[in-house]
C-alpha cells in the first residue's frame, strides 16, 4: 500500500516518493481528485514525513486516469495543506495528454501552464521518456528517447529551455533495454543531449 511505501520511504531516509494520482473509476474527474486527496490524507496521519517528499505524476490521462492535466495536480495539493507534495513531470505522459512541446510556442506554454499551476519550484524530479504513441492520444507508451514521437529535437528543447529551478531536477530514464549494449547506448545518447544543451549556457 502507499502508507506502507512511505514507511519505507521515510527509514531509508529518501527524498521523495513519487505515486499516480489514479483513476476516477466511473466517477467524474471532480469526484476523482478530491478522493485522492482524502487518500493521502489518510495515507498520512500521524506519519512523521521528515525531509520525505510526496511527488505526484501527471498522467497520460489513459481511460479514466485523473493527473492528466496539470489543473488536477495543483487541485490535489491544494487539498493537502499538511502534507509536503511537489510534482513529477513525465515528458511521454505531457506529450500524449496534449502537450506538445517539439516547438518552441507549444515548449513556452507548456512551462507557462506549470509556473500558472503547480509552479516549477515544485518540480522535483522527471520521467524523461519518448513516446511510442502520437501526440494527444492518451495512452501510455513509454519508448526510447530520440526514437519515439517526441524525438531528439524535442528532448533538446526542453533541456535547453527548462527553467532555472528545473535546471537542476534528476531526469531518469525508465525505459528498459533487454541487452546491456543497448542501454548504454541509450544513457549516451541521453548524456549527449545535455552536453549539447549545457554548452548553449
Amino acid at each position: 500500500s502507499f502508507r506502507e511505501e512511505a514507511e519505507r520511504a521515510i527509514l531509508l531516509g529518501v527524498d521523495y516518493v513519487v505515486i499516480h494520482p489514479g483513476s476516477a473509476r466511473g466517477a467524474c474527474e471532480a469526484d476523482g481528485i478530491r478522493t485522492c486527496a482524502e487518500s493521502i490524507r489518510f495515507a498520512c496521519r500521524r506519519l512523521k514525513l521528515g525531509k520525505l517528499r510526496i511527488l505526484l505524476e501527471n498522467t497520460a490521462g489513459q481511460g479514466e486516469c485523473i493527473g492528466h492535466r496539470f489543473e488536477h495536480l495543483r487541485q490535489i495539493m491544494d487539498a493537502c495543506p499538511t502534507i509536503p507534495l511537489g510534482v513529477c513531470f513525465d515528458t511521454a505522459h505531457a506529450f500524449t495528454a496534449g502537450y506538445d512541446f517539439r516547438e518552441e510556442d507549444g515548449l513556452a506554454a507548456l512551462m507557462e501552464k506549470l509556473k500558472n499551476t503547480v509552479g516549477t519550484r515544485n518540480v522535483r524530479a522527471i520521467h524523461f521518456n519518448d513516446s511510442r504513441v502520437p501526440y494527444n492520444s492518451r495512452v501510455d507508451r513509454h519508448w526510447h528517447i530520440g526514437e519515439g514521437h517526441i524525438g531528439r529535437a524535442g528532448f533538446e528543447a526542453i533541456e535547453s529551455e527548462r527553467p532555472t529551478s528545473m535546471f537542476c531536477v534528476p531526469a531518469h530514464l525508465q525505459r528498459l533495454f533487454a541487452q546491456r549494449d543497448v542501454s548504454i547506448a541509450a544513457l549516451a545518447q541521453r548524456e549527449d543531449i545535455v552536453r549539447i544543451t549545457a554548452e548553449r549556457y
